[in-house]
């Protein structure tokens, strides 16, 4: 029919890079090498031109370590003994990422009900401390920056889960 054998090589690896493959709980797509090389050269080139999708940690040396920030496609998971700071560490990436670069941010937290961080997170940007917010021995000059902190946070695109013993594949 005068077809090349190119052109039906071509034809076959685009079509067998739209099938998936079902594994467990999670759905897989095969790509070809051709379409992962286009994708990866139209995402450097974008980086080029200064889109990279990073998006910063708010921590100068942790964003160099992760190559400018964190990436769509990551999953970061924070561990550490108690007391290492975990907590502080989120509240901080999350008030970067969610309120500063007004990015849409999940938190997954199965130690902590949702109310503690949200102290942590009115706290951090109040300056008011945490101990009187928690404890409603907030005093008159706390009252302006507690109210404007939680008019910035009500704003901002974030989502809180604190479902204990969550699987990764739950998360994803």
């Amino acid at each position: 029919n005068g077809t090349g054998a190119v052109d039906i090589l071509g034809k076959l690896e685009h079509e067998i890079s739209g099938i998936s493959v079902y594994s467990g709980a999670t759905l897989h797509t095969v790509t070809s090498a051709a379409d992962a090389v286009k994708r990866t050269t139209d995402l450097i080139e974008r980086a080029q031109g200064g889109d990279i999708p990073a998006v910063e940690t708010g921590l100068i040396d942790l964003d160099k370590l992760l190559n400018g920030g964190m990436y769509p496609d990551d999953l970061l998971l924070i561990a550490g003994r108690p007391g290492a700071g975990k907590t502080a560490f989120l509240v901080t990436v999350l008030a970067n990422a969610a309120i500063k670069r007004n990015k849409r941010v999940a938190v997954f937290s199965m130690e902590m009900p949702i109310e503690q961080l949200m102290i942590r997170l009115l706290s951090q940007m109040s300056g008011v401390p945490s101990e009187r917010l928690r404890s409603g021995k907030v005093v008159d000059d706390d009252w302006s920056p507690y109210t404007s902190a939680i008019d910035c946070i009500a704003a901002a695109q974030i989502s809180f889960d604190d479902t204990p013993a969550l699987a990764v594949n739950d998360i994803r």
